[in-house]
């Protein structure tokens, strides 16, 4: 009897207008859109009706975050031994050069290298591919008279993405209908940055997207929801008799 070789089928999470650099955007969004730009920031607006250009500039800013974060949800990436999503993104970005954890303190006993692989003494990560572990270096003391490094804050989609996929995989999808919801992902979101030793200053700098991402992200959920976007005669030619509720818990 032969022996059949089974392959796996892969398959996209989304669609490819989804999945492109560029939103599909109708002509009449394009329109309001130039409007948009040019009344709230022309130097002529400006100086004739006192319009002021910084709410659609954070407007904008807004929405390539947005836009980034939901590209960064598309992606995982190899934990190579850490404890969580949060943890391996940090520790990326800690080889990077851009440190989000808190300071550790020096262990006494081992004045240089530490081996355990909590979340807690993260600060400088080396990946080791011969032993596969992760060991960490506690920072250098610092000098008399030295003075503190003030570096600029910084967003980082990758991270707000890193605690979504964590916050979803703990709570599921919750709709932001329900009162009360937006209060559990901000308090889970808050508990879980602590728990990976996140420094307070960037998880109140991501805070916000994480939770306007969570509830308005639904990358994840496009293709299981598409037919609620249907129109009623699409629905009809395919057969399907009742439309399936837009963007909300699965389960």
């Amino acid at each position: 009897m032969a022996t059949i070789t089974r392959q796996s089928e892969f398959l996209p999470v989304v669609g490819p207008s989804q999945s492109e650099s560029q939103p599909y955007w109708t002509f009449w969004g394009r329109w309001k859109e130039a409007v948009s730009e040019f009344w709230f920031t022309s130097s002529l607006t400006r100086a004739c009706c006192c319009v002021d250009p910084s709410v659609q500039q954070e407007a904008q800013l807004r929405r390539r975050q947005h836009k980034a974060v939901r590209e960064s949800l598309l992606y995982t990436l190899d934990y190579r031994g850490d404890t969580s999503i949060i943890t391996a993104t940090m520790n990326d970005l800690a080889d990077e050069g851009h440190v989000m954890l808190q300071d550790a303190a020096p262990d006494p006993a081992s004045p240089t290298v530490r081996t355990d692989l909590g979340p807690t003494f993260t600060t400088l990560t080396v990946y080791d591919p011969e032993t596969h572990f992760r060991w960490q270096q506690p920072p250098a003391p610092p000098r008399p008279g030295q003075r503190r490094a003030l570096n600029p804050l910084k967003f980082v989609p990758r991270f707000s993405a890193a605690v979504i996929v964590e916050l979803r995989s703990r709570l599921g999808q919750l709709p932001a209908s329900i009162p009360g919801n937006k209060l559990i992902v901000e308090r889970e979101a808050l508990r879980l940055m602590r728990k990976y030793s996140v420094r307070e200053v960037d998880a109140v700098c991501h805070l916000p997207s994480i939770i306007s991402c969570y509830f308005n992200e639904d990358i994840h959920y496009r293709v299981e929801t598409s037919v609620a976007r249907m129109s009623r005669f699409q629905r009809w030619l395919l057969d399907i008799d009742k439309p399936q509720p837009a963007f909300t818990p699965l389960t």
